[in-house]
């Protein structure tokens, strides 16, 4: 985790250059080490300072929505930046490293960052996506999940954070994996459709905007982040019960 001494060197969010997308590109056409070293200082300035930036700002802002939201600047894995490197051990055939930028931001019970709901940004060049919620149900969290959604009244807290966080022009409710009802729960209930999800969340995607190069895109994520919130407050709730 990097160290308030090691914050205190990373600056004011300001954008993300048009360098960084130049970087993307270059990366597209050149994904081996070899390229990848000789463009390390590239990386570090255009890829990693704007992420740490843009992470210290938005966790500030996100506590106003998700009091206990994890926003931490590391880029090696244990933190807000997800690894560039791919994980090639079982998939050799994967490019070893990621084009594009991927940042989380987490509240829940798991020690494992991706067991619990989060605010997600993933840029790259031609797209820019937000998404909030789970996108893959742990075994503890599933079991909890179908109890909930079981339930009426939860549900239907369920139903109508996703009706308000889907309003937003462009978000949709993703992460249903399942073609059938689970086995052991009626077909015909009301809220049916939501056991079918192994996972949960609500997500908006488009070209990046103009904000992206500047400080306004903080105020374009948070207010993407407000409207799909109630999805989130609703499953940190529920994780709550899904103790690891």
């Amino acid at each position: 985790m990097a160290t308030a001494a090691r914050q205190q060197d990373i600056g004011e969010f300001s954008g993300f250059p048009k360098a960084t997308f130049e970087f993307f590109r270059g990366l597209e056409e050149n994904n081996n080490q070899e390229w990848f070293e000789a463009h390390r200082d590239e990386y570090m300035e255009h890829y990693v300072a704007p992420a740490q930036a843009f992470v210290l700002a938005m966790g500030q802002r996100l506590k106003k929505l998700a009091p206990g939201v994890g926003a931490d600047p590391d880029y090696n894995g244990k933190g807000s930046i997800k690894k560039i490197f791919t994980d090639r051990r079982f998939n050799p055939d994967r490019l070893p490293y990621k084009s594009w930028l991927a940042l989380m931001f987490w509240e829940g019970p798991f020690a494992a960052k991706k067991d619990n709901s989060a605010f997600y940004l993933q840029l790259s060049r031609s797209e820019l996506l937000l998404a909030v919620g789970v996108k893959g149900f742990n075994k503890q969290a599933l079991k909890a999940y179908r109890e909930a959604v079981a339930d009426p009244k939860q549900a239907a807290k369920l139903s109508a954070a996703i009706s308000k966080a889907t309003k937003e022009k462009g978000v949709e409710l993703k992460g249903e994996g399942l073609k059938q009802v689970p086995r052991g729960y009626d077909a015909d209930y009301r809220y049916a459709d939501l056991l079918r999800h192994d996972a949960l969340y609500v997500a908006c995607t488009g070209k990046p905007p103009r904000e992206v190069h500047s400080e306004k895109l903080l105020d374009y994520a948070y207010d993407r982040f407000k409207a799909m919130a109630p999805v989130h407050r609703w499953l940190v709730e529920m994780l709550s019960n899904a103790r690891p």
